[in-house]
């Protein structure tokens, strides 16, 4: 199925990767921490979805975001029951993969034209103007969840 938003959770492998912790039950924070260098982004990004919630600091877009509040559903009976038992290097392996993930989509997604491109009147439409737009919406989930995670992490360490 792919991608169906912009969220941590609003992809396929971040669904899978849910049912991959919690099934694994009190070992699911190696599956997070295998997550956490992938080279998938969407992986890395639901795992640091998870870590963020075990700090107290998951996004709350779940109220208007119909699949994150799907995801979850299924994360926080998981980091309830399991969370304290977090590896505590765990919010900083997420923020830096975070900025791995944030840098890359920030070197290869290609800029809009400055001015749309037309043929005999008609604008033609450019395939990567939608692609910009998706990737700023993805870099701006990517963005909070680091900000939220450093937070975390601060907060962790007082």
């Amino acid at each position: 199925m792919g991608s169906w938003g912009y969220g941590p959770f609003d992809n396929d492998a971040a669904a899978d990767l849910l049912v991959f912790i919690t099934e694994a039950g009190p070992t699911g924070w190696r599956v997070v921490r295998d997550a956490l260098y992938s080279t998938h982004p969407q992986d890395v990004v639901g795992a640091a979805e998870i870590i963020a919630i075990a700090l107290g600091l998951g996004t709350r877009r779940d109220e208007r975001t119909v699949n994150l509040a799907v995801g979850r559903k299924a994360a926080v009976p998981w980091v309830r029951q399991f969370g304290r038992s977090m590896p505590s290097d765990l919010p900083a392996l997420a923020i830096d993969a975070c900025r791995r993930v944030l840098a890359h989509s920030r070197k290869t997604v290609r800029k809009a034209p400055a001015k749309p491109r037309t043929l005999a009147g008609l604008k033609l439409v450019n395939v990567f103007i939608d692609e910009g737009e998706s990737a700023r919406k993805w870099q701006g989930t990517v963005s909070s969840l680091i900000r939220r995670l450093e937070k975390g992490r601060r907060r962790r360490h007082s």
